[in-house]
């Protein structure tokens, strides 16, 4: 099994690297360049390809979509390499890394990630049971069975036909990671688990690194030792991108592969503004920068939109600070004033009218109910413990020291400190408030304290890198005032990054007679291991997956009535039930209309009350699947926390003698019945 991960890794590697490579290297000649920023033009041509495949009415395969990329990726690639010599283009690439630092970051990130996310798996195919989860399994099913990827139109239940009971209309979800993962999943065999297991794993190996490094490439050009404690602090912390892969938080997958894109577009956004603001800006070599942002942006809306949010947190100081230097040429400050002021309430009114818009009122309007008192999520910023209750003791030192630096060169960093500020400002409001305010001001997230968490972490990675640094440089001082003038900066920097390391990214651990101390990656590792085992108590634990299996042989394609609060929903991801619950029903309970409310609550009157079995038939159910028959909540019978037995009152009082059911499969407390119309 751990094998045919591997493989499916390596070939969701390709699908990152090579069609983004090909398109870049045609158009900048740069390979390090076209490298690094290949997987957030993969992405861009893997969502919008699909989007066309699902217009123009073409089933999806791994096959047609490779031969797609790849037809489309050699096109822009010839006809790039022609543009450049035909008209004498020299395309300016930002700053880029040495390929030491590459092959480290890449090392390093495939280390890290196999510790921290491939061990605590409780094999390739397993999966945290959560609702959001569900939800990502089903869909990845969903593509799947439908060969239609697109964003537009997305539903859970596009695979399986029509469902009159609980319908589900298509509507717009930012679902290139599921595109992603159903290209694994077709190639495993149509296993979504290992599918999803697989995009996360090669996100966190290439996409996040390469992003990231490339940021801090162009962030830091002359500090190569910069860069390279920014690649390995970018992964010690535990919000992200570790704290949106756990289930507690989510899990967030959309959101991690769409943070993990925000940093190579906030590059080439510097890169291009830098170009913009030199005095002998030509319009030919900057061109690509802003084909490259436009379809950074489109990736980023298709990975997660509100990923573009967190990108413009990060580089509107930057954009302001320009403005500041810009305006150093005028001679009055009323001049001056009246120009970022402008800039200010310009970007303030964008702000308002992008909240008030009708396509994100679904988004910025919802809310989620504070977590933290005002006091708590200040100390939560400090401690850099957004998600966890748990901080490391060196981390938040580094990215002081950062903020020091940054403060000490104003005029090339300060910039940094204003960012990460103003996320932690969005946080706090976000996490300890309610109100207006808290919407206004973090309803591009849902309000959601765990991607407000993760935000904040982006703007502190520079920062992190930044502090690392200084605390080199200061100890390499430190060693020449002693008169140990042969010390090298290497030397230096790496003595602390050892203790850094060590003390960012060590378990959980006991002092002896004093105390517990609980780490952000010691709190991450147990939540992932325990979410992921197959032996603890589950919503679908193993006996019921069994059952589903010998299930899925007797009812076929035939559609199958359950209760979604159970557990039952994951037997359409992982055995292709067709059912009528795909999802748990949770806030939606509010919205169901009358046919499902007699179901719920009457369904066990299937025999005397003729309108029950009426719906049943209209709706072509043939099937009812009762997995925890009583419906007791029991500790080993467990259920979402969303479960009221009042709720799935018809279901739960179902009996095995009811005259309209033939029980076809009994074991244990897992029925099958079949209608008897």
């Amino acid at each position: 099994m751990w094998l045919s991960f591997f493989c499916l890794v390596a070939c969701s590697i390709v699908l990152l690297i090579l069609p983004g490579f090909l398109s870049v290297y045609g158009v900048s000649g740069s390979r390090l360049f076209s490298l690094m920023i290949a997987p957030l033009l993969s992405v861009f041509l893997l969502a919008t390809i699909s989007i066309a495949n699902s217009v123009l009415g073409l089933r999806a395969t791994p096959g047609l979509i490779l031969s797609e990329l790849l037809c489309v990726s050699v096109a822009v690639f010839v006809i790039g390499s022609i543009a450049r010599s035909r008209f004498c283009l020299d395309p300016v690439t930002p700053s880029l890394p040495s390929l030491g630092i590459v092959v480290f970051a890449l090392a390093f990130s495939f280390v890290v990630s196999i510790y921290n996310y491939v061990i605590p798996l409780d094999g390739p195919s397993s999966f945290a049971q959560d609702s959001d989860n569900s939800f990502h399994l089903s869909l990845i099913r969903s593509f799947a069975e439908s060969g239609d990827w697109s964003s537009l139109g997305v539903s859970v239940y596009s695979g399986m036909g029509e469902n009159l009971i609980s319908p589900s209309e298509g509507g717009f979800y930012p679902a290139a990671w599921h595109a992603l993962a159903a290209f694994v999943c077709d190639i495993a065999g149509g296993d979504p688990c290992i599918a999803a297991n697989v995009v996360n794993f090669t996100t966190l190996l290439i996409v996040f690194p390469f992003s990231s490094l490339l940021l801090f490439s162009v962030l830091f050009p002359d500090k190569k030792w910069a860069q390279v404690a920014g690649v390995v602090l970018s992964f010690a912390f535990s919000s992200f991108p570790w704290g949106t892969l756990l289930s507690v938080s989510g899990p967030l997958y959309p959101n991690t592969l769409g943070f993990s894109l925000v940093p190579a577009s906030a590059a080439l956004f510097i890169a291009f503004v830098n170009m913009l603001s030199e005095e002998q800006f030509r319009l030919k070599p900057a061109l690509p920068y802003i084909v490259l942002l436009i379809c950074g942006f489109v990736a980023m809306s298709l990975a997660h939109p509100n990923a573009v949010f967190t990108m413009a947190v990060f580089v509107v100081p930057f954009v302001l600070y320009k403005l500041f230097v810009y305006t150093d040429r005028f001679k009055g400050n009323l001049k001056r004033a009246l120009i970022l002021g402008g800039a200010i309430v310009a970007l303030v009114v964008v702000w308002l009218l992008l909240y008030s818009s009708p396509f994100l009122h679904g988004v910025t309007h919802f809310r989620w109910a504070s977590t933290a008192s005002s006091s708590q999520a200040i100390i939560n910023c400090l401690a850099l413990s957004f998600r966890l209750p748990a901080c490391s003791f060196v981390l938040p030192v580094i990215v002081f020291a950062g903020v020091l630096y940054s403060i000490k060169e104003w005029r090339r960093y300060a910039w940094l400190s204003c960012s990460f500020v103003f996320a932690c400002a969005i946080y706090v409001i976000g996490a300890s408030s309610d109100g207006t305010l808290k919407g206004l001001v973090a309803g591009f997230w849902y309000t959601d304290p765990y991607r407000l968490g993760a935000s904040a972490c982006l703007m502190a990675m520079p920062l992190a890198a930044l502090g690392a640094y200084a605390i080199g440089s200061l100890l390499k001082m430190g060693f020449e005032a002693l008169r140990f003038e042969r010390v090298p900066t290497l030397l230096c920097v790496g003595a602390f990054a050892v203790v850094a390391i060590f003390f960012s990214y060590v378990g959980s651990y006991s002092i002896p007679g004093l105390a517990s101390v609980t780490t952000g990656f010691g709190d991450y590792r147990w939540c992932a291991t325990v979410s992921n085992s197959y032996d603890r108590p589950n919503q679908f634990d193993e006996d019921e997956k069994t059952f589903c299996s010998k299930v899925k042989d007797i009812v076929g394609e035939d559609l199958v009535y359950n209760n979604a609060d159970d557990g039952s929903v994951f037997s359409y991801p992982l055995y292709d039930i067709n059912l009528v619950y795909k999802r748990p029903l949770g806030d939606r309970r509010k919205n169901i209309d009358s046919d499902e409310q007699l179901l719920c609550q009457k369904l066990n009157e299937i025999n005397e009350n003729p309108e029950v079995k009426e719906i049943l038939h209209r709706s072509g159910v043939k099937y009812i699947l009762n997995l925890d028959y009583g419906g007791e909540p029991l500790y080993d019978r467990c259920y979402y926390g969303s479960y009221d037995p009042d709720n799935w009152r018809g279901m739960n009082a179902l009996k095995d003698d009811n005259p309209s059911l033939k029980v076809v499969l009994s074991e244990g407390d897992c029925r099958l019945y079949e209608i008897l119309y």
